[in-house]
């Protein structure tokens, strides 16, 4: 697990696997996903919030640095 400040709030990551990580709140709160997607240019950093009224994950962006895309979810 991996902890990075978001904002103000802390902000932990959990590896699902080699492309996608879970961020959560230390208080349990879920943040969304961030999923790691192989291009031409390098490895790029897809942030995705989830929404509860429409039951899915609406993506932020995409980031070039893995920090970046994880505080864009706060």
């Amino acid at each position: 697990m991996q902890t990075i400040r978001a904002r103000g709030r802390h902000a932990e990551t959990i590896r699902i696997n080699d492309y996608l990580w879970r961020v959560i709140a230390s208080d349990g709160f879920v943040f969304g996903h961030v999923e790691r997607v192989l291009t031409r240019e390098g490895d790029r950093f897809e942030a995705k919030r989830y929404q509860l009224a429409a039951a899915r994950f609406i993506a932020v962006g995409r980031f070039w640095n893995f920090a970046d895309a994880v505080d864009s979810l706060r």
